[in-house]
């Protein structure tokens, strides 16, 4: 016998990346009767090119304490990271409660068996210990019983040389289903043995003590909970992860947001017939139009409709809405004036006369009269506001900053509306201006800078005043300076203008402001205002379409310019 279990030992070309525990001793009695020592086979672990981490030598020799110890401060750090997280503090207190309850069992187990148990009794335990110990190194009781014995070392090395190779397979991204195939049947049968044994355990462990038995059932439900949660945040974790397009794209149908623009352009287009038969239709003695264009662009349309309803809408549902708007952006009023006016009437009077020898006689002469009449004179205007300006009368702060992230990505859909002038305005490499470091060297208007950058490329919302609801002209400034050392709150371009000492153009100076008139009908001093960031190359930066550096030294803005102001201290 000793000299087949000689012949069963690995060579070294077999244990090659194999790990293998110290051999485990047996005493056994012979034929003659003599007890000798025999050494016996132990399980072999496979050992590839990538080693798992190993645990320090402490933990592996049993150091209880220490577990316990690093246990106790992975919790503290998930608890201390997961503060504002449900679903970990779920976890942790499932598994502070698991770990209570373990104690408790224990410590009843404890106190139980010493209560109930003798000597004798102890030293069967130790006796059962030792035969679990046997059976933790060998894998069954009787060492000959061992597949492992009873299998030959060709056949073992040909198991190690599949396994390797599955190994590989996977780390190249190859299937495991031979693998999967081939060990399921004993994966099955292990997890039913080892299922079975640990219920026994535990009904024999928990006979007799109920209070043990209700503490882990709610140590599990608590895990089970925990779980729950944890799952339910990770599925939204996941979703998350596609949160940044799905929640800036239009979500309704192309059906219903063209049916939608087709309704609002048709209301533009009754709006372009009144006006050309307005005299025919009004009974005024005179007519002056001043008209602004009718139109407006099909993405502003879209994402205010989009934004007011939740991201989705259907094209019956929202008329209000179109009237709504369409009031907000077009004013069609007229002004008659009553003036008084003469014509002249012919009409005939009787005269008297004197012929050439003197004599009178009576003759009717015409002569024409000034008879009075009103005169009525209609002065038409039209007032287009643009659609753009119209989300922040319609819209709430949170409907506003979802029309802005639609603006900003047009609803990911820039094959909606083709010709619409905002496809290539937003999303692009966001240009910034390199401004000289002297310039710099002011702290204050380096502050005002650092906060201006960060907002270059955020489209115009009319009415915006905060990175979440992004900017208009008079909002940006705002932001920038109260976010730079100044306290002045939101003002409008105006009013801006009206704290300002004012400047010439050209004794403007780096963080002074610039402002324009008549840029759209505001009925205001002011209606544009920007930064100027570079007076030598007259840079300023302003919102625009979008927030951007450009040149004040534009035909544009020369023919809008209206002043330069420099703020006042803070």
């Amino acid at each position: 016998m000793g000299k087949s279990l000689r012949n069963l030992r690995f060579t070294e070309e077999e244990i090659t990346g194999i790990k293998q525990d110290k051999p485990a001793v047996e005493t056994v009695r012979t034929k003659d009767g003599v007890k000798a020592k025999k050494e016996m086979k132990t399980k072999k672990r496979l050992g590839f090119e990538e080693n798992k981490p190993k645990l320090s030598r402490k933990l592996r020799a049993g150091d209880i304490p220490a577990a316990e110890r690093l246990t106790e401060g992975i919790r503290r750090k998930t608890e201390k990271d997961s503060e504002s997280n449900a679903s970990v503090q779920a976890v942790s207190e499932g598994t502070r409660q698991a770990e209570r309850a373990a104690k408790a069992v224990k410590t009843s187990k404890r106190r139980k068996t010493g209560k109930a148990t003798d000597k004798p009794q102890k030293s069967r335990t130790n006796e059962n210990r030792t035969v679990k110990r046997k059976e933790n190194r060998t894998g069954t009781e009787n060492p000959s019983e061992s597949p492992a014995f009873r299998s030959n070392p060709y056949s073992r090395w040909r198991q190690k040389q599949e396994i390797k190779r599955e190994y590989y397979a996977a780390k190249h991204g190859e299937s495991l289903s031979p693998v999967f195939s081939s060990f399921s049947g004993s994966l099955k049968d292990s997890v039913r043995k080892a299922a079975k044994e640990t219920g026994s355990r535990v009904m024999e462990c928990f006979s007799g003590n109920r209070t043990a038995v209700l503490i882990c059932l709610g140590a599990v439900f608590a895990l089970i909970t925990g779980v729950g949660i944890f799952t339910s945040t990770g599925t939204v974790l996941v979703q998350s992860t596609t949160g940044g397009v799905s929640i800036s794209t239009y979500l309704s149908e192309d059906s219903d947001m063209k049916d939608a623009e087709k309704a609002y352009c048709i209301l533009e287009a009754d709006l372009q017939s009144a006006i050309d038969c307005y005299e025919s239709t009004h009974g005024y003695d005179e007519y002056h139009f001043d008209l602004d264009p009718i139109g407006h662009d099909p993405y502003v349309l879209t994402s205010l409709l989009s934004a007011k309803h939740d991201g989705e809408y259907r094209a019956e549902d929202v008329g209000p809405d179109l009237r709504e708007a369409f009031g907000m952006q077009y004013s069609l009023t007229q002004r008659v004036v009553k003036e008084t006016r003469y014509r002249y009437e012919l009409e005939y009077r009787y005269v008297t006369a004197v012929d050439a020898e003197g004599n009178t006689y009576q003759t009717v002469e015409p002569y024409h009269v000034p008879v009075p009449y009103d005169y009525y004179i209609c002065y038409v205007t039209l007032r287009n506001s643009d659609l753009s300006h119209v989300p922040s009368r319609m819209l709430s702060e949170d409907q506003l900053s979802m029309y802005s992230i639609y603006m900003s990505t047009l609803g990911n859909r820039e094959d909606l509306f083709p010709g619409s002038e905002y496809i290539g305005r937003y999303g692009g490499e966001t240009e910034h201006y390199d401004i000289p470091e002297e310039y710099l060297e002011n702290g204050r208007f380096a502050a005002m800078m650092a906060e201006a950058d960060k907002y270059v490329g955020y489209p115009y919302v009319f009415g915006g005043s905060s990175p979440s609801t992004s900017f208009d002209c008079s909002g940006y400034v705002s932001w920038v300076i109260n976010h730079s050392g100044w306290n002045e709150g939101r003002l409008t371009a105006t009013q801006l203008y009206n704290i300002c000492t004012p400047v010439s153009k050209g004794a403007a100076a780096p963080g002074d402001l610039i402002f324009f008139a008549g840029t759209y009908n505001s009925g205001t001093l002011c209606s544009h205002v920007g930064i100027i960031v570079d007076p030598v190359n007259r840079i300023m930066v302003n919102a625009g379409d979008p927030v951007q550096y450009e040149s004040y030294d534009t035909d544009y803005w020369n023919s809008h310019y209206c002043s330069c102001g420099r703020l006042p201290e803070p």
